[in-house]
C-alpha cells in the first residue's frame, strides 16, 4: 500500500523586498543567539577560573595561566601583560598604604617615616628627604635638604636621624621608618654596626630608645619612595633646607 503524499506547505509569496528584509532577520536571530552562547560559556569560564582562583594560591595560579599561553602568540602576551600589570598596580598600591605596612608589621605606630638619600655624581653634592604620615594616611611632616654625606647611604642615615628627631620633638615616640637601603633597616633593627659609617646614627638611635623612644625600619621597594628621591635629588641642584609641618602641630 502506498504511503500518502506528505503535506507541503504553500510557500509564502514575498514582495519585491521581502525577501532581502526575510534574510536579514534571520541573520540578525541567528547572530543574537550566537552572541548569549558565547556571552554564556564566557560567563561560565570566568566562574570556572573565580573558583579555581580561590581555591589554589596565586603563585599556582599563575603558573597554570603561563603554561595555558605558552604559544606566546601576540594577543596572548597582550593578555598577559595585562594581567601581570594589574597585579602590580595591586601590590604596589599595597605597599605604599600606611595602614597596609602599619597593620603588616603588628602594634601600634605614631608615624611612618619614607627616609630616601641621594648622591649626584657630577656636583657632588648630597641630598636627603623624610616624609611623616600616620597609619590613616595624614602627613605630619616632611622636608628635604643639602647635606654634607660622602654617599647615598650616608645621606639616608642622616634623613633618619633627623625625621626622628623632629618626631621625637613633637611627641610622637613610635616610629616606622620605610627605606629601600637593607643595610639601614638591618643596622637599625638589630643595633649592629656594618660598618663604621652606621656608628653615628646607631649611637643616635640608643640614645632615643633610652628616652623611651620605639622605632623599626622595614625594607621596600625603591618604587615607595621616588618621590622623596625626586626631592632629594633636587636639594642637590638648590642646596638648603626645605620642610614642612602640619599646621595643628605649630
Amino acid at each position: 500500500m502506498a504511503a500518502p503524499p506528505c503535506a507541503v506547505k504553500p510557500a509564502k509569496k514575498l514582495g519585491p523586498d521581502g525577501g532581502e528584509e526575510q534574510i536579514h532577520k534571520i541573520r540578525e536571530k541567528n547572530r543574537t543567539t550566537l552572541h548569549r552562547k558565547l556571552q554564556a560559556t564566557s560567563n561560565t569560564r570566568h566562574s570556572q577560573e573565580v573558583m579555581q582562583l580561590g581555591a589554589v594560591s596565586i603563585q599556582h595560579w599563575l603558573s597554570n595561566l603561563l603554561l595555558r599561553y605558552k604559544k606566546l602568540e601576540q594577543d596572548m602576551m597582550d593578555y598577559l601583560q595585562a594581567v601581570f600589570t594589574f597585579l602590580w598596580t595591586i601590590w604596589t598600591h599595597k605597599l605604599s598604604s600606611p595602614f597596609f605596612v602599619s597593620q603588616s608589621m603588628g602594634g601600634h605606630w605614631d608615624l611612618i617615616i619614607k627616609i630616601s638619600g641621594t648622591k649626584a655624581r657630577r656636583s657632588g653634592r648630597s641630598g636627603l628627604a623624610y616624609e611623616a604620615i600616620t597609619p590613616q594616611g595624614l602627613t605630619i611632616f616632611k622636608g628635604g635638604a643639602s647635606c654634607a654625606a660622602a654617599t647615598a647611604i650616608e645621606a639616608t642615615q642622616e634623613a633618619l636621624v633627623e625625621a626622628a628627631l623632629i618626631a621625637k620633638t613633637f611627641g610622637f615616640v613610635r616610629i616606622l621608618f620605610l627605606s629601600s637601603r637593607k643595610g639601614i633597616v638591618k643596622a637599625c633593627n638589630l643595633k649592629c654596626l656594618n660598618g663604621r659609617k652606621d656608628s653615628t646614627m646607631v649611637a643616635n638611635i640608643v640614645a632615643l630608645q633610652q628616652q623611651n623612644f620605639v622605632c623599626k625600619a622595614v625594607f621596600v621597594p625603591r618604587v615607595i619612595r621616588s618621590p622623596l628621591y625626586r626631592l632629594a635629588s633636587l636639594a642637590t641642584k638648590n642646596p638648603g633646607h626645605h620642610s614642612w609641618v602640619h599646621p595643628t602641630l605649630l
